[in-house]
């Protein structure tokens, strides 16, 4: 963020966005020539630092730069500088304080030797060396501090954070935000994260498939809108990484309401930070996914996937399953408190989707919760004991999927064929009774016997026919 009267922006109507600088090779330019003054002056003082930078900022100006844009560079640039005061044999305060004493009691240095006769008397005073104590005293000045380090950026990344601070500089005297994304349920966690923690308020929707987050602080209409708007402003860099995004905010600017729009068209000239990480919440969590991708009969697992709005809030769950046209979720209760069960009963309870929810048989308070998560027509209940098991989840998921099978029969809808699933079962046939496979065929959709025979074929199985009853003949495995 920058001093907001370093702030440049463009107006039309009622809409107002921040006057971003263009990765052209002219504002690269003033860009490099303003870190490289910075860079070689690693080692020597604020005060060279300063004037040789006045002089970059005279040179642009002469070439047209605008001097808001030079200064807000030289803010960022400032930002990334280390500094420590020079090593004096008397501390600077000490120095500084001893030579106001000895003027005070001299009157004012008009003259040179006036001067000597001061800095004399006070080094006397404090014991060392004229010299000393000289150096002692300029270091008492900010300007005297020495850059010990300078993390350079590159010219088009300065020209980003730029950019990103002309926005949150603009965002300052925002009153309302809102946040319409697309984002995964992990980038989810981390936004609602950082809005609690700079004590926002926020609402959740959907809007064509997208999330909705109207984030707004407890005395936005109030006298605090500048506080506010600098939390919102803290926000915006979380936004920034996700691939589709708009952000809509309500800004007073020089007493007139404006409304700011902005969009991932702008990505290119604002930084982004690298996708967030998925991280288990357990070892639980990790233990089920890792066994679910191996042996998971053609189903798909999602960590963290798109959240869900429940009444005005956002609901992450723990997993999304699907295979084909159906999905249902999944979330583990393996920890709890008294408030977390309560607000996690509470969410559930309100959740319009399917979903299976996974209830650890050690929690004290497991027998209540299973009973009141029976009582809800969505959830699918499964208990565990330490581990969550496939068997545990696998036969709802069946369950699931014979119930739409049936459905699409009832529809005179082809069931689509799992041909993942159907391989991994049939590449583990070596012999078979005929009835069985014909079952299991039926629940991946095959129900005519000609289209069984050919599939078969297609995997190196034959039927052999022991009789004329079908419930004597085998599936066998011809070749390898």
């Amino acid at each position: 963020m920058l001093p907001s009267e370093l702030l440049r922006v463009k107006k039309k109507g009622n809409k107002i966005l921040p006057s971003f600088a263009s990765l052209s090779y002219e504002n690269e330019y003033a860009s490099s020539l303003l870190i490289d003054a910075y860079s070689e002056h690693v080692g020597k003082t604020l005060r060279e630092l300063e004037e040789a930078v006045r002089e970059v900022e005279d040179q642009l100006e002469d070439m047209d730069y605008h001097p808001k844009f030079i200064k807000g560079l030289v803010e960022l640039l400032n930002r990334a500088i280390t500094t420590e005061r020079p090593a004096t044999t008397v501390p600077p305060d000490v120095a500084r304080r001893t030579v106001f004493s000895v003027s005070s009691e001299r009157g004012f240095a008009i003259t040179y030797q006036d001067r000597v006769e001061i800095l004399s008397e006070a080094a006397r005073r404090v014991g060392v060396p004229v010299e000393d104590l000289v150096k002692a005293f300029e270091a008492s000045y900010d300007d005297s501090e020495v850059i010990v380090d300078f993390k350079a950026p590159e010219p088009a990344e300065l020209l980003r954070q730029y950019n990103l601070s002309l926005l949150q500089t603009l965002m300052f005297k925002a009153t309302s935000m809102t946040i319409i994304a697309n984002m995964t349920g992990t980038e989810a966690k981390n936004l609602l994260r950082i809005i609690k923690r700079y004590g926002l308020m926020y609402m959740a929707d959907k809007e064509d498939g997208l999330l909705k987050i109207h984030v707004d602080g407890p005395a936005s209409i109030l006298t605090q809108t500048r506080r506010y708007g600098t939390r919102m402003a803290k926000v915006l860099p979380a936004v920034l990484h996700l691939k589709t995004w708009r952000i809509r905010a309500e800004i007073i600017h020089m007493d007139k309401r404006y409304t700011l729009e902005i969009d991932e068209r702008y990505s290119d000239l604002l930084p982004s930070k690298p996708p967030i990480e998925e991280e288990f919440d357990s070892l639980i969590e990790e233990e089920f996914m890792l066994k679910f991708r191996a042996f998971s009969m053609g189903w798909e697992i999602v960590r963290e996937p798109e959240p869900l709005v429940v009444e005005g809030s956002v609901f992450i769950p723990d997993f999304a399953l699907s295979k084909d046209d159906l999905k249902i979720y999944l979330e583990i209760v393996g920890f709890w408190t008294p408030s977390y069960i309560e607000k996690k009963l509470k969410k559930l309870s309100n959740v319009k989707d399917a979903m299976i929810v996974a209830v650890d048989k050690k929690l004290s308070c497991a027998k209540e919760v299973s009973l009141t998560l029976k009582e809800l027509p969505n959830i699918k209940l499964v208990t565990f004991e330490d581990k969550l098991k496939l068997s545990d989840v696998l036969p709802v998921l069946r369950e699931l999927e014979k119930r739409k099978v049936a459905e699409r029969r009832e529809e005179g809808l082809p069931r689509p064929t799992d041909e993942e699933g159907l391989r991994a079962y049939l590449s583990r046939i070596e012999e078979e009774p005929l009835k069985k496979v014909l079952e299991v065929l039926k629940d991946f959709g095959i129900q005519d016997m000609y289209e069984a025979q050919k599939i078969l074929r297609r995997h190196g199985l034959v039927i052999v026919w022991r009789s004329l009853d079908q419930s004597d003949a085998i599936v066998k495995r011809l070749y390898r």
